[in-house]
């Protein structure tokens, strides 16, 4: 049951961990959850409304109002009593949730949420206002003309991490290569969704020639899957064992979009 599983995972946070392990990943996890907003805003043709207002299940048609508190633990109920900056992101992922039981279009919307929700996992902590989205202790992210920036995320992706590193000339060559290597897996792809057996021996492939962090910061842009989550399988892709037709299909394909000249860029 998807509002089972929903409501399972709300009561499931540790909360009294909530803040106290703030990590860099949030801020990324606070960018995916802006670009796949901003990304169900193109798909839908919807009008675009502030993060903090944006209620997907309403805009797809669900106009019910449910007291979900009913459902909380006490826990996630004192917690998330304390305020809206929070307590609207987990109920509108919740009323989806609900939504998504009998209408299956509401299902790939899911996840828009869950980025926001994974901080929170984490130990992190957010505040979602009106004009920025605050992640505590690490960063504020600007609100304004937050729909354009996060529609093309990698682009957005490369300019905001060039402002933070620098323009050094070092700095310059990782940003290239993570622009090379999205226009790798796009042209070898050529937008077909990666399985998940693909989908690790991709990692597998360029796990030799990428950091952890930047091979989870272009894989997840490519895939659309949770920063942390990819992290997660870079960490322990290298003591999988991997079928081998699957490897071979995906370094065709690679091979086929020029992974040896891409893979001598570094050297």
């Amino acid at each position: 049951m998807i509002f089972e599983s929903a409501i399972n995972r709300i009561n499931n946070i540790n909360w009294e961990n909530v803040g106290k392990n703030a990590s860099e990943i949030d801020v990324r996890l606070g960018h995916e959850f802006l670009h796949r907003l901003a990304r169900f805003y193109k798909k839908t043709s919807n009008k675009q409304y502030p993060p903090l207002f944006s209620n997907i299940a309403k805009f797809l048609g669900d106009d019910k109002e449910i007291d979900f508190t009913k459902y909380y633990s006490d826990n996630t109920k004192e917690f998330l009593s304390k305020t809206i900056y929070q307590r609207n992101i987990f109920e509108y992922y919740l009323q989806i949730a609900l939504f998504a039981e009998e209408h299956n279009e509401a299902r790939q919307y899911l996840d828009v949420y869950e980025p926001l929700i994974e901080i929170c996992e984490r130990g992190g902590s957010f505040k979602l206002r009106k004009r920025e989205l605050e992640i505590e202790q690490i960063a504020y992210i600007s609100l304004t003309d937050w729909y354009n920036k996060y529609l093309d995320y990698l682009k957005y992706f490369l300019v905001h991490y060039q402002k933070e590193w620098g323009d050094g000339e070092n700095e310059k060559k990782i940003l290239d290569h993570l622009m090379t290597t999205y226009q790798l897996l796009s042209k070898a792809f050529n937008g077909v969704e990666l399985d998940d057996e693909s989908y690790f021996a991709v990692l597998y492939y360029l796990y030799e020639y990428m950091c952890d962090e930047n091979l989870a910061d272009i894989i997840s842009i490519f895939t659309s899957k949770s920063l942390g989550v990819v992290m997660n399988d870079v960490l322990k892709v290298s003591s999988m064992k991997l079928d081998k037709d699957v490897l071979y299909t995906v370094k065709n394909a690679l091979d086929k979009a020029g992974f040896k000249e891409w893979s001598e860029e570094g050297e």
